[in-house]
């Protein structure tokens, strides 16, 4: 994708918004491949992003990956990242939600770089990690601030995603709102 397209995508998105009051942002299925000096810069003015989504870009790294100070979640579905790219993540001190179904991962090892993030949540299913045995106990031993890996907690529980319908002890709902905003799948 070009960065004029680039660039235009982003407008289509935002309107007449402020770049800081523009809390997410999605380039699902656009062929980027890589980002771009230009395309950070431009990113970075977003600083009020709290989820971003490259599924399906045909991403091969990360490199020039935004300083996003309040992103709290990423969506990297549908890409070609090994391990290797992660360490692009590691400005992004907000982070708690990561998303890297169908990439290249194959092994817990390769996900220290995260390891210094507030991540309580990793998807990583259809990687070669993933085909592994006992994976998700070696995931919560590499991220410790992890509370779910692929839909399932430390023991081993799986955990109701809240977007399928969680209780709502919140009596005005706020707070399950929120948090809607925060998960998706």
């Amino acid at each position: 994708m070009a960065e004029a397209q680039f660039l235009e995508h982003i407008k289509d998105q935002t309107e007449d918004q402020k770049p800081k009051e523009v809390p997410e942002l999605e380039f699902d299925d656009i062929e980027i491949g890589s980002l771009t000096a230009k395309m950070k810069k431009e990113l970075e003015k977003y600083t009020g992003l709290q989820f971003l989504s490259f599924n399906g870009c045909g991403l091969t790294s990360l490199d020039n990956f935004p300083n996003l100070p309040n992103l709290e979640q990423l969506s990297l579905d549908g890409n070609q990242l090994t391990g290797k790219a992660l360490s692009a993540l590691a400005s992004l001190k907000n982070l708690k939600v990561l998303t890297l179904i169908e990439n290249q991962i194959k092994d817990a090892n390769e996900l220290k770089p995260l390891a210094s993030l507030p991540l309580e949540h990793i998807e990583l299913a259809e990687n070669e990690i993933a085909k592994t045995d006992g994976y998700r106990a070696k995931v919560f031993e590499v991220i410790k601030t992890l509370e779910v890996v692929d839909g399932f907690d430390k023991e081993g529980n799986e955990v109701q995603d809240d977007l399928e319908g969680g209780e709502d002890d919140d009596d005005d709902g706020e707070e399950y709102e929120e948090e809607r905003k925060l998960v998706r799948d």
